[in-house]
């Protein structure tokens, strides 16, 4: 079966990291999930390789990545390309490690045509056989770009108005695609927040896009916008919770 890559990054959240490993282990496929973590300091890497160690069964790679100092206050101006708006856009250098989870990917698989997926030490699977699902869907359009439905808490994105249609800033999320390894020089990750889009962007524009209409990931917070803050939980979610829609 083809195997999963999961790309993650966490900072400073254990509690969130836990739920995150039991809906990435939860999953009816994990034996052929290759999940890849970067931390950013020694503290990070001490409760991703003690809550790894509990799921042998769960191939992973964690690896350490350079902490990117950054201005919380700047913003950066942009024009929206459907009306006359300037969107406001914030530092999010930590975005730079998902191109170094990229490369370290194709490390173990330079060759190989492997779908990749991102979730963040906040986010996890809906539902058990969502990693399934995605494969699945994979193996019948693996030269395109694959889009589906994210539970953000307070909305689901894309909106039904953005349903089937390109990629829009701000009604997209980085955990609702998936694109094959061999695209990996193409997947470009920017210091600027909503970089999730312009990847996305890019890759319709020469692949075009394949739409599940299915739920799969969501949040582990209650409203979206974690935006680099090394914020917690106060305790992991249980497998109840996690595998449903709504966290409740």
């Amino acid at each position: 079966m083809t195997e999963l890559i999961i790309l993650t990054r966490t900072t400073r959240r254990p509690q969130y990291f836990q739920g995150l490993i039991k809906s990435i282990a939860g999953q009816s496929i994990y034996k052929n999930i290759h999940w890849f973590v970067c931390f950013e300091r020694d503290i990070d890497g001490h409760y991703v390789r003690e809550n790894l160690a509990k799921y042998p069964n769960l191939k992973s790679t964690a690896i350490q990545v350079h902490h990117h100092k950054w201005d919380k206050k700047q913003l950066y101006e942009i024009d929206s390309k459907f009306a006359e708006v300037k969107y406001h856009l914030r530092n999010s250098p930590y975005n730079l490690h998902l191109n170094t989870l990229l490369a370290e990917a194709k490390k173990y698989y330079p060759t190989e045509d492997i779908p990749v997926i991102y979730l963040d030490d906040d986010d996890c699977f809906s539902k058990p056989n969502s990693a399934s699902i995605i494969v699945d869907e994979f193996n019948k359009n693996n030269e395109k770009l694959l889009l589906w439905l994210v539970d953000l808490q307070s909305k689901i994105v894309p909106e039904i108005e953005y349903w089937n249609k390109p990629p829009e800033i701000f009604h997209i999320s980085g955990i609702g695609m998936a694109h094959t390894l061999k695209y990996s020089d193409e997947v470009v990750w920017d210091a600027k927040s909503c970089s999730d889009f312009r990847v996305a962007d890019v890759l319709y524009k020469k692949h075009g896009a394949h739409y599940i209409s299915d739920l799969l990931p969501k949040i582990q917070r209650k409203k979206a916008g974690g935006n680099g803050r090394m914020d917690d939980i106060s305790k992991p979610l249980g497998k109840k919770q996690i595998f449903s829609y709504n966290g409740e």
